[in-house]
């Protein structure tokens, strides 16, 4: 069995597998969103912050999906082995929230040069 694709399944509702789900639904809208906002403040705000803005919004977002999959695969070889559960991280949550916020960032610039 590999630590990068566990071969057995433990848990039969596939929880790691729904919340890594999860993950990918929500890196897949951030980066969608901030793409999306990038696209309609650049020609306002102008190219280059614009789009420095959205690579690191994007960027922190890949960062986070990626520690999610490999909190997903360190979880669900745990739990295939020894039936606990003890590898415990925050790091995807805070990245996360951290593109949230370069994400609503861009927004408010937007809503600030449109509606101003």
């Amino acid at each position: 069995m590999s630590r990068r694709h566990p071969t057995a399944i433990y848990d039969p509702g596939l929880q790691p597998e729904r919340t890594l789900m999860s993950w990918q639904r929500t890196s897949l809208a951030l980066m969608v969103g901030i793409a999306a906002a990038v696209h309609y403040v650049a020609p306002d705000l102008g190219g280059p912050p614009a789009v420095l803005a959205g690579v690191a919004g994007i960027s922190i977002v890949i960062i986070a999906y990626a520690g999610a999959h490999r909190r997903y695969s360190a979880a669900t070889t745990e739990l295939t082995r020894e039936r606990t559960l003890t590898t415990v991280s925050a790091w995807p949550l805070l990245l996360l929230t951290v593109a949230c916020a370069v994400g609503a960032s861009v927004a408010i610039v937007f809503a600030a040069v449109v509606l101003l």
